[in-house]
């Protein structure tokens, strides 16, 4: 039994309101990186809040982006903005007050979410446009790396692994093997009652936001590697896959964003030795 009080479902928890920015047009998308939230502002290009304080957060810049930005995700000190449109737009964030572009990609399509994941990012580029895999190694020059064309209109991603989902409209959810960036194949998909707009994987569940279907989840399990920590994959978890993962590590390769954050660092370790320890079936 659930009560309903004004506009807040009375449950298991009482979430209450910390505080609130107003940005200038419509915030589309976020992604939080430490005390700094990164919004997607439609409009008004990618906007900057300090949420130090959660109840008073404060603007520390913005950077009017040419398209419509829907969708962004941030790594280390760089802004990665889907921007319809204006394709991806990479802007420096080193000085939140003033953030600056570094250099873009018009997509075929229109650029509706972005997932980077080491030095490469992935754009969910709707209309003609599927997923694009791109270079970001120099993030003033992208380039493109493949690109694989969905049924319908790609809308959100989420990168996990070597295996890219895709929130695909009509086309419900695409999974995608992107092991090979340059000839990415369909791994399988799910066809979603309703129209698929985002997606979030956790382990081996997807999580499928749904426009009038709500939420769907989805068991993935079968589109994953068997073993994820079995990085030689010979059946057996043991110190020669800490090895290569501990090189991977070290070099800063994309294979070892084992918490696919965009950004390689000790989080990753201990999630990586967490599965690594568990071993498995």
């Amino acid at each position: 039994m659930v009560a309903v009080v004004g506009a807040t479902a009375m449950g298991q928890c009482d979430p209450t309101l910390l505080g609130s920015l107003d940005t200038p047009d419509r915030a589309r998308g976020i992604f939080v990186s430490g005390t700094r939230a990164f919004i997607a502002d439609y409009n008004s290009g990618l906007q900057i809040i300090d949420v130090t304080d959660p109840t008073q957060p404060a603007p520390l810049g913005s950077y009017d982006t040419p398209g419509r930005a829907r969708g962004v995700f941030v790594s280390s000190t760089t802004a990665f903005v889907a921007d319809y449109w204006g394709g991806l737009q990479i802007i420096d964030v080193t000085d939140p007050t003033q953030p600056a572009r570094l250099g873009s990609n018009n997509t075929p399509g229109f650029a509706h979410g972005v997932f980077v994941s080491g030095t490469t990012a992935f754009v969910a580029d709707g209309g003609r446009g599927g997923l694009q895999i791109l270079d970001v190694t120099d993030p003033t020059q992208p380039a493109l790396l493949g690109s694989y064309y969905t049924l319908d209109r790609a809308h959100g991603i989420f990168v996990s692994g070597t295996t890219a989902f895709i929130a695909d409209g009509v086309g419900g959810l695409q999974i995608i093997d992107v092991t090979d960036t340059t000839q990415p194949t369909l791994l399988g998909s799910y066809d979603t009652p309703g129209q698929a707009f985002g997606v979030f994987v956790s382990g081996t569940t997807a999580f499928v936001a749904d426009w009038d279907s709500g939420l769907q989840i989805i068991d993935v399990s079968g589109c994953l590697p068997s073993c994820p920590p079995d990085l030689n994959d010979d059946g057996v978890v043991n110190t020669q896959d800490f090895l290569i993962f501990l090189g991977l590590w070290s070099a800063g390769d994309p294979l070892a964003d084992w918490n696919v954050d965009g950004t390689i660092d000790t989080r990753d370790f201990i999630a990586y030795l967490a599965d690594w320890a568990a071993g498995c079936p």
